[in-house]
């Protein structure tokens, strides 16, 4: 269960962060293109490398962990859907 939730947060960090970097590719004028490509090597550097030490360390079981990331993830563009009608 505690995988589950781990990869339930993880999710919907990782989600979150990236509608912050759409965001401000849409808004082009306003933030450089380098610092937008800048945000989103970070992001991917820090999710790649935490979810590589919580695995790496046991600390999370893995299926339990990709369902939770998985369900985060649909909810959270569901939502963003059906919001945005």
């Amino acid at each position: 269960m505690k995988s589950f939730i781990v990869g339930l947060v993880f999710g919907g960090f990782n989600l979150w962060l990236l509608e912050r970097i759409v965001a401000g590719m849409l808004r082009g004028r306003e933030i450089p293109a380098w610092k937008t490509g800048a945000f989103f090597l970070g992001k991917m550097t820090l999710l790649f490398v935490t979810i590589g030490l919580l695995l790496w360390r046991g600390h999370v079981t893995p299926l339990a962990f990709l369902g939770g990331f998985t369900v985060s993830l649909v909810a959270g563009l569901g939502w963003r859907a059906l919001s945005s009608r």
